[in-house]
């Protein structure tokens, strides 16, 4: 104003002035307000449920959930344009330094997705189911093992379960053992996200924190059940202002590194040993029940070899760790992983599937009955309640990918462009590399956005 008033400023444009800044802070100055107000009523401990928190709930708290209320106000922070922002290093950026403008919360889109994940739910409800008149009490043949561990309730489980891996491991349909190779190897990125998200530091204390809980019930009811569930608590624990800032992406470096050996151990090499051929077929039986609990496997062993390289190479805890960002490396190594065995796989498919003259796209992986129908023939029963299981699952997952992108640039982390690239890009990408290729690529891109929003201080 002074450089178009060179005469000098004139008692309104003064009060017009003040009265534009003020228009301007006063939103944050609010915002001040409220979490001052916060603080003296825990700090006053108020009420009987406040002084319970105070006492025994917020010291096992996170330095970010403790300053949550005050790093909201400062990150909102007003700058004069005509001057140069300091190039200092900031892990959590202004909001005036985002690709773009942040969204208002919305709470109509998570009504609808919500919506989205509770139909998917009660579809999954409908169509997994196996007609008991199938049950053949036998393993291609053979005498159905019935002896594992010694406790009757879960050898019982691990009997229905290898009865019900028997066809796909192991028949004769060329289609159901291709579907189901297909679908385990597919799940080695639920087990990798799931798991990270576990231990990101957003997620601290929260219900996704515990992913072997939903893998115990996934490999127990079917992923198409657990995965809605899982995304609907996500969206609750996503919208989190812990989880969105930078400061909630990162995991411990040591957690980090244990990720890939344990996939590794806990999911690749037992999925191996399921579907290698065996002259005996109580030993093949044994490892398709030795797969079931893999979900308990990589959550052992990434608690153990995390723990072990932190004895092995003490290191600082991830308050004050993250800010090195010592976990990208690794764990780009374990989506990079991910990304390429499950698009090799796919690939492969689609070959194997087009030089084939009796098998198809469709007769591997659709021609679906209409949910809460029976099954035709009661033998095909789970062989149908597999691609149920799996196309529902990567349904929820697909509508979660898209829901994750639009919270990218709901909190200003990537622009509308950026946004609607990234929706296409992974719509396609579920024909050209496939579902679980698609969902890790995606997590990895997103992974690379936030980290890259860190102000490193440096031109």
């Amino acid at each position: 104003m002074m450089k178009s008033h060179p005469e000098g400023l004139s008692d309104e444009h003064i009060t017009h002035v003040f009265s534009e800044t003020q228009k301007l802070r006063e939103p944050r100055t609010w915002e001040l307000i409220r979490a001052s107000h916060k603080q003296q009523s825990a700090e006053a401990m108020v009420s009987p449920l406040l002084e319970l928190v105070v006492k025994y709930y917020m010291p096992i708290m996170n330095i970010d959930q403790k300053l949550a209320g005050w790093a909201k106000s400062i990150e909102g922070a007003n700058r004069l344009e005509m001057l140069d922002v300091p190039k200092r290093f900031r892990f959590i950026p202004f909001l005036d330094e985002l690709p773009s403008k942040p969204l208002e919360s919305t709470a109509a889109l998570k009504l609808v997705v919500a919506v989205v994940f509770g139909l998917l739910f009660r579809v999954a409800q409908l169509a997994l189911q196996i007609n008991p008149e199938g049950w053949t009490g036998s393993f291609i043949g053979h005498p159905l093992k019935e002896t594992y561990t010694g406790i009757p309730t879960i050898d019982s489980t691990l009997s229905l379960l290898v009865w019900c891996f028997s066809n796909g491991v192991s028949g004769d349909e060329p289609s159901q053992r291709l579907q189901c190779l297909y679908f385990m190897v597919m799940l080695l990125p639920i087990a990798l996200i799931w798991t990270i998200e576990g231990y990101r530091n957003g997620n601290y204390g929260s219900l996704v924190s515990l992913p072997v809980v939903f893998g115990a019930f996934y490999q127990l009811f079917g992923i198409a059940k657990v995965a809605p569930i899982y995304y609907l608590i996500s969206i609750y624990t996503s919208s989190n202002i812990l989880y969105t800032r930078t400061t909630g992406r990162p995991i411990h470096s040591s957690v980090a590194k244990a990720l890939l050996p344990a996939l590794l151990i806990g999911f690749v090499l037992p999925t191996a040993l399921m579907f290698l051929p065996y002259d005996d077929p109580s030993t093949h039986q044994i490892f398709v029940a030795l797969w079931q609990p893999f979900p308990l496997y990589v959550a052992m062993l990434t608690a153990t070899i995390s723990a072990l390289i932190r004895y092995l190479s003490p290191t600082e805890a991830l308050d004050t760790e993250m800010f090195d960002r010592k976990d990208l490396a690794p764990l780009s190594a374990a989506y990079a992983f991910a990304f390429c065995t499950t698009a090799a796989t796919h690939l492969c498919t689609l070959v194997y599937l087009a030089s084939s003259s009796t098998l198809s796209v469709a007769s591997a992986f659709f021609n679906l009955q209409p949910p809460g129908l029976p099954v035709t023939h009661p033998g095909k029963s789970v062989f149908a309640f597999f691609k149920w299981d799996m196309v529902l699952c990567f349904a929820a997952v697909f509508v979660w990918c898209l829901y994750s992108v639009f919270e990218l640039r709901r909190v200003g982390y990537i622009t509308t462009k950026q946004a609607v690239v990234a929706a296409v890009v992974t719509a396609v990408a579920q024909v050209v590399v496939g579902p679980g290729a698609a969902y890790v690529g995606l997590w990895a891109w997103r992974e690379g956005v936030i980290a890259g929003l860190v102000q490193t201080g440096k031109e």
